[in-house]
This record gives structure tokens, C-alpha cells and sequence, in this order.
């Protein structure tokens, strides 16, 4: 029998830019939060329009944005953002957020305030009136009720705290069509964790993963795999130019639409969208966010 494991984490503290893979994070109930700074949560920023306080994407933003690379200086505390011509932007994660001005900001169905970090430096880089804003303390968006289970809240992630995305599944779709640069397709994605080990599509019928230390001890989190992830065409841009290849979004239509896999009936949209990785909230292990993820990690259902 296969051994699912935990390959790869990242973190994306901010919505649409580029992730920080960690060795092990913390298991935050609204998603992976760094070990070290508490700040550096999965989405826990994101880009809005200044004007209107919606997020911005690579959907309609994707010359702009991939510009713009991101680091996590560790030494200083400090989120690093850089893009062409402009200074580096340096955000202190080190602390507790300041009192800063609040704006009404969105994603998706889910309107509430956040607080404005930075008003120039996007608009600068994408060339529209752009705000950095950060989730509040305060903020409980909650997870979609119709699919996961209650309580359960996420940051600014397009609706569920973390995303799994299995590597076989990855190169069974993309192989034949990228050869050996198929693994290399992953970051296309955007998941929290990466899971190598099982036969491609396992994931298909799996609903519920522990997670257990190598040693087979049981960390004392679960998972919930609520929801098969619908794509967008997100994933046909190259995050790191901007560049649009359509063959991913035909692959996804060819062999992972709702129509081909059959599911055209119960939950809503399933028979039209597209399809890779899984939506996952967690069950067991919140703990006050004590339980840590570590790559090498065993994940049994």
C-alpha cells in the first residue's frame, strides 16, 4: 500500500504573489502561519483597488504582478517585496501589527474592513491605484457551510484555509504534453501542501487525511478534504512572466472538467469547472495553533 507523504509547503502571505517554502509550519485553523512570525499567514494580505477595496488577481492582473518577487528575511523580520525600478518595499512581520488606517476591502462574496499597509508601491509597480491591505485580528470569514465543516474561517484564500495538491496527479495530466518540465507545473497551482506518494487521482476519493510524524505517531490533526478545487484560468499563467499558455486550460477541460469525471449532479457549478487539487479545512489540531506540519510527514486516510 502507498504511503502518502508530505512533499513540499508554502505559504503565500500575500493573495496573488509569489509563496515561501517552509520545512514545517503551523497549522493555523484559517491556514499554515509561519513557525516564527505570526504574521506570515497564508493570504493573510492582499492587493485591492484602491477605489473600490477589491482584490486584484493574476486573472486580470498578470503583467503587473509578476513582476513583483518576495522574500522573507528572517534576520530583520521582515517581508521583502521587489519588482523592476522601483525600491524594495519592506513590511515588519517581526511585531504586532500598529494601528493603522482601516478600508473596506473584498474577495469574492465576503466584504469586511482591513487595515491599509501600503498605498504607492503596487500602483507604482502595476500602473493603477492599487492598496496592500492586512487582514484584521478580528477578522472570521467563514468557510462556505454548503461544503465544509462549521466552524471553520479563512484568511483572503479564495475560499478554503488550506489547499493539497497531489504530485502524481500533476504529472499524470502534464506529462505527456511537458515531458520532464511537468513537475515543474505545480507552482501553477498555488497549494499550501504538496503531496507525493499515492497513484494519480487517489485524491479523487479521499475525504478525510491524518496527519502522523515518520514514525507513524499521530500529531494529533485532521483533515477534512471537502471540496475538489475548481480552477479558474489562473493556472494557464506563468506567475513568474505573466505569459498565458492555453494548453493547460485544455488539458483541464480534456481530462478534469466536471462533465468527463461525471460529476454533473449535487453541488453547484461541479458540471462545468475544471478541476485539480482539493479544498481542505481542519477538524482536529487547531489547538490553539500548536501543531506543526513538517515536509517528510506521513498523511493517512
Amino acid at each position: 500500500m502507498s504511503v502518502l507523504t508530505v512533499n513540499d509547503l508554502c505559504i503565500y502571505p500575500i493573495k496573488a504573489l509569489p509563496g515561501i517554502h517552509v520545512q514545517a509550519a503551523v497549522l493555523d485553523g484559517s491556514g499554515l502561519r509561519h513557525k516564527k512570525f505570526q504574521r506570515v499567514r497564508d493570504r493573510a494580505f492582499m492587493v485591492v483597488d484602491a477605489g473600490t477595496g477589491k482584490f486584484i488577481s493574476l486573472r486580470t492582473h498578470a503583467r503587473g504582478l509578476s513582476k513583483i518577487s518576495l522574500a522573507l528575511d528572517e534576520a530583520s523580520g521582515t517581508l521583502e517585496l521587489s519588482a523592476p525600478g522601483v525600491d524594495v518595499l519592506r513590511i515588519d512581520v517581526a511585531g504586532v501589527a500598529g494601528d493603522r488606517t482601516r478600508m473596506e476591502s473584498s474577495v469574492w462574496e465576503w466584504r469586511g474592513h482591513a487595515t491599509v499597509v501600503d498605498r504607492e508601491w503596487f500602483s507604482r509597480v502595476v500602473g493603477c491605484e492599487l492598496c496592500l491591505v492586512e487582514a484584521s485580528s478580528d477578522m472570521h470569514r467563514p468557510v462556505d457551510p454548503e461544503y465544509a465543516p462549521q466552524p471553520s474561517t479563512t484568511g483572503f484564500s479564495d475560499g478554503f484555509p488550506f489547499l493539497f495538491a497531489f504530485r502524481e496527479s500533476l504529472i499524470d495530466l502534464f506529462e505527456e504534453t511537458y515531458g520532464d518540465a511537468a513537475a515543474g507545473m505545480m507552482h501553477r497551482f498555488r497549494p499550501n501542501l504538496t503531496v507525493a506518494g499515492g497513484a494519480p487521482w487517489q485524491e479523487d476519493g479521499i475525504r478525510e487525511l491524518r496527519l502522523l510524524r515518520e514514525t507513524g505517531e499521530y500529531t494529533g490533526a485532521t483533515f477534512d478534504l471537502c471540496k475538489p478545487c475548481s480552477r479558474c484560468t489562473v493556472p494557464a499563467v506563468d506567475p513568474a512572466t505573466g505569459d498565458v499558455d492555453g494548453r493547460v486550460t485544455e488539458l483541464l477541460r480534456s481530462r478534469r472538467s466536471g462533465g468527463v469525471l461525471g460529476w454533473t449532479e449535487g453541488p453547484r457549478g461541479f458540471k462545468n469547472a475544471t478541476f485539480f487539487g482539493v479544498n481542505a479545512c481542519l477538524v482536529d489540531g487547531e489547538g490553539g495553533g500548536t501543531v506543526v506540519v513538517k515536509v517528510g510527514d506521513v498523511l493517512e486516510n
